[in-house]
């Protein structure tokens, strides 16, 4: 047989192929893009992992792009699967879509198998894998890869330089920082405003805040990252020392006025700004701000104008939050009610919170996540009468009394002591957590219900709820205010050898309140002795006035000396008549 028609025939068989195969793909890949569009990612996987052949490269991309954005780790292995078992040589840049789709997985044993397995890389491999180090938190590997990039002689490029410096900051490596510094200049990157402004929040993160204004003032364009970066690393060393805030506030204010506009500034460095005048509860500071703001026509942004509302609040000053406000009349939404509502609640302050709240559905709907601050104020007050107007309201207007919900109502049902109420929103709860058992349970103690306490406990086992230290809490209150004795012996033991929890300080003092308040002095003596830790001064405290009632003056005699060490300063509050009592017992 000729070599011509050799050639003939792999050319018709070659033909027939592209003929017959093209229009099955073409129907699944139909059937795949019908799927993504309707989010059913599991589906479209599927069709293409059962299909042998080998479609568009786009489709590829795509299906990895979808799932990096879902985290869908077990569909993207079998996307790539099936593009190594169909694509007998697929394209690099496939694989590094696949590396990083991985490394957004956050499964770097993934990202570093297909890397290593595949036959050529070139940077955008290296870059991808650098990367997924960084997202998995690994910034020691990203350096290494880095590294080992540079000595393979990849040509590495603004995004590997960024990654690099990444991973500098993420350890605070100065000094290795500083050497991929001199690669950048030696590079020519030194111009490239990604690069620089990597280089500028490097140097802040490693306090070396006047390389990084240095860097800053050598790029020429500033972007508005590379103007956030430079001020929070500004501010960022505010907040860590008030003794350094002035020298940096001042270096702040000459780096703002070298840009005579605000072009390059956003809400997010205003916010910055504000958020740091909050920690340091400097109102002086965030007036000067919110003057900044005014004299360049920013009041008007609600995002600027919220923040400055929750600067107000948090620095205490309530007037100014008040009066601002008011003045963001046009521009305040649902956010701004609710700083507002939030502060005046968190400080107890329930009147005007609910003040606020009536003024506020004139204007927006309350979000449903107000309610459980407000609720948590009523308790704070044992305003009961408002509570129950706030759950009526939520009842009226169709609000999902969700796990949150439904703990702040127990919570406050509780506190004004109206167990009624609150069993009756535990008993309607969709979904009974551990945290809505503790409430319930603790709320049960606090009000003298210790059987119904260990009734509940009992209850909650049944569902399968596993206990954690807060719920044995209640279950030992339960037994000091029944005086089961023996019960809490056996809770208390069963936390460590049945439910592998280790008892706490509190479970310690509810155990010694127990069995001194049952004058069970023996048992005390040898409780006390035996704690895997020095019994605190209000333990000591407690023995001491126990040993007063129940006339036990030996125990008495050695918590008081035990007292006596830990606050010398204080007189022993254990008087001792007649110590021939001791020498007879």
């Amino acid at each position: 047989m000729s070599g011509a028609s050799i050639l003939s025939s792999l050319l018709s068989n070659k033909t027939l192929n592209l003929q017959t195969r093209p229009a099955n793909v073409k129907a699944l890949t139909k059937q795949i893009l019908s799927h993504l569009e309707a989010n059913r990612l599991k589906q479209a996987v599927s069709i293409l992992f059962a299909s042998p052949d080998c479609f568009a490269y786009s489709l590829y991309a795509h299906l990895f792009q979808v799932c990096s954005s879902s985290l869908a780790i077990v569909e993207a292995r079998k996307v790539e699967s099936q593009l190594l078992g169909a694509c007998p040589t697929p394209p690099t840049f496939l694989l590094n879509r696949a590396i990083d789709t991985y490394g957004k997985c956050r499964c770097l044993e993934d990202a570093k198998e297909l890397f290593d397995e595949m036959p050529q890389r070139d940077g955008g491999s290296w870059n991808a894998m650098i990367r997924a180090c960084l997202q998995c938190v690994r910034p020691e590997k990203a350096l290494s890869y880095f590294g080992d990039m540079h000595k393979q002689g990849v040509y590495a490029n603004e995004v590997t330089f960024s990654s690099a410096l990444r991973a500098c900051g993420d350890v605070l490596e100065l000094c290795l920082s500083r050497q991929i510094h001199g690669l950048i200049v030696k590079y020519g990157f030194c111009g490239n405003v990604i690069v620089g402004s990597s280089l500028v929040d490097v140097y802040g993160k490693c306090g070396a805040m006047s390389e990084s204004r240095r860097i800053f003032d050598e790029i020429e364009n500033p972007n508005n990252v590379t103007w956030n970066i430079i001020v929070r690393r500004y501010l960022e060393i505010c907040a860590q020392s008030r003794r350094e805030c002035r020298s940096m506030e001042l270096q702040l204010r000459l780096t703002l006025r070298r840009k005579r506009t605000t072009e390059n500034i956003d809400h997010i460095t205003f916010q910055l700004m504000l958020n740091v005048c909050s920690g340091l509860s400097d109102v002086d500071m965030g007036k000067q701000v919110h003057g900044f703001i005014y004299r360049h026509g920013w009041l008007s942004n609600t995002v600027i104008g919220n923040a400055l509302l929750d600067m107000y609040c948090k620095c205490g000053n309530l007037r100014s939050a008040g009066v601002w406000f008011h003045q963001m009349k046009q521009s305040r939404d649902s956010v701004s009610w609710n700083v507002l509502l939030t502060s005046y609640a968190r400080r107890q302050m329930s009147e005007q919170a609910m003040s606020i709240f009536r003024e506020m559905q004139w204007e927006t709907k309350p979000h449903k996540f107000i309610f459980a601050t407000l609720l948590a104020a009523c308790a704070n007050t044992f305003a009961l009468d408002q509570g129950k107007q706030i759950h009526g309201f939520m009842i009226r207007n169709g609000y999902d009394i969700d796990t949150v919900i439904a703990g702040a109502l127990l919570d406050m049902y509780s506190k004004c002591r109206c167990l009624e109420y609150a069993l009756i929103v535990f008993r309607e709860a969709d979904k009974r957590d551990l945290v809505l058992w503790n409430s319930m349970i603790l709320g049960c103690c606090h009000l003298g219900r210790g059987k119904l306490a260990l009734r509940l406990f009992g209850f909650m086992e049944e569902e399968g709820t596993k206990p954690d230290n807060v719920t044995f809490q209640g279950i030992l209150l339960a037994c000091v205010y029944e005086g089961h004795v023996d019960l809490a012996r056996q809770y208390f033991n069963s936390m460590s050898s049945k439910y592998c929890i280790i008892p706490r300080l509190e479970h310690y003092e509810c155990i010694i309140e127990l069995l001194s308040r049952y004058g069970c002095m023996k048992e005390l003596e040898n409780f006390i002795k035996d704690m895997p830790f020095d019994p605190t001064a209000p333990m000591l405290t407690r023995v001491v006035d126990a040993c007063k009632e129940h006339q036990c003056w030996r125990l008495g005699e050695w918590a008081a000396k035990r007292l006596d060490e830990l606050s010398p300063s204080v007189p022993l509050p254990f008087e001792i008549a007649d110590r021939t009592k001791f020498s007879l017992l």
